[in-house]
């Protein structure tokens, strides 16, 4: 499955792996910039169990025992079988996962591999998470509500699981990247600085993409982009990487908070980042 995070309404490709078949996810950023959505994902590989169903609102009462999720955005298309993702109300001693019934992705009750680690514990696989939750980015996560993120527990609900190679079959779920200051360069080798959330002003460090493009490439999710990026689908751009720029920092180098030639930082409306600007062509 593939993993995506958005940002303004975009997304962030990302790789995981479910029960029966291959999956990707997305993962989405919240808040916006420039007043509109901007799309900016990443993505990865992995595997993921378990399916969604495809409802706005979820309130039935969960297998656990726990108090229902209400959840009254659309949190997951994947064709509900006989359980929901959100909820986890299969009986004791089975989980929901995205399982292939017949050729095709479902939410179904599935035998409970008895996996012990709880949300955001290191993983490599999702046996090793209970509860029918899936490794995301290496740690276990819970299909989740978007407006609420819940039941992340210290999470976010921004990851865009997509299953069956199909972006339109999709679960949300939950996010535990370390938290980055933009143009710093605090994230650890192979991950890049990227806002999570703009109307926060959250950053958080992302695996590139497979499909890392320069700035000025075109692109569909945040981790297609380059540190300190994301990808915007604002006018005059639709869908391209363009960096982000402290405004009262004209003669710093890009990616440090200055622009590449050709380019003008200018401010970026909509978000909750003081003096954050993009680098828009000339």
């Amino acid at each position: 499955m593939r993993l995506g995070r958005s940002f303004l309404g975009a997304t962030v490709a990302l790789s995981a792996v479910v029960w029966s078949y291959g999956c990707s996810s997305a993962e989405t950023d919240t808040g916006g910039v420039g007043g509109s959505t901007s799309a900016t994902s990443s993505t990865a590989t992995g595997t993921a169990t378990g399916t969604a169903t495809n409802t706005a609102t979820a309130t039935s009462s969960t297998g656990s025992g726990m108090m229902p999720i209400e959840c009254k955005q659309t949190y997951t298309s994947v064709p509900k079988g006989d359980c929901d993702l959100l909820q986890q109300d299969c009986p004791a001693g089975k989980v929901c996962v995205v399982a292939d019934m017949g050729g095709k992705p479902s939410s179904n009750c599935v035998d409970d591999l008895g996996g012990l680690k709880d949300k955001g514990a290191p993983c490599s696989t999702n046996s090793e998470c209970k509860g029918g939750m899936i490794c995301v980015d290496g740690l276990c996560s819970p299909v989740c509500c978007p407006g609420t993120n819940e039941p992340c527990g210290g999470g976010t609900c921004d990851v865009n699981l997509t299953f069956d190679n199909n972006p339109a079959i999709y679960a949300m779920a939950c996010s535990y990247l370390p938290i980055c200051t933009l143009f710093a360069g605090e994230c650890k080798s192979g991950t890049e600085c990227h806002i999570s959330d703009a109307g926060a002003c959250l950053a958080v460090c992302d695996a590139p993409a497979a499909t890392h493009v320069d700035e000025g490439g075109k692109c569909k999710y945040r981790n297609d982009c380059g540190e300190s990026q994301f990808c915007n689908s604002n006018q005059p751009d639709d869908g391209v990487c363009r960096f982000f720029c402290d405004t009262t920092m004209p003669n710093a180098a890009e990616g440090k908070g200055g622009c590449p030639m050709g380019r003008t930082c200018k401010p970026a409306g909509g978000t909750g980042c003081t003096n954050l600007g993009i680098c828009l062509p000339n």
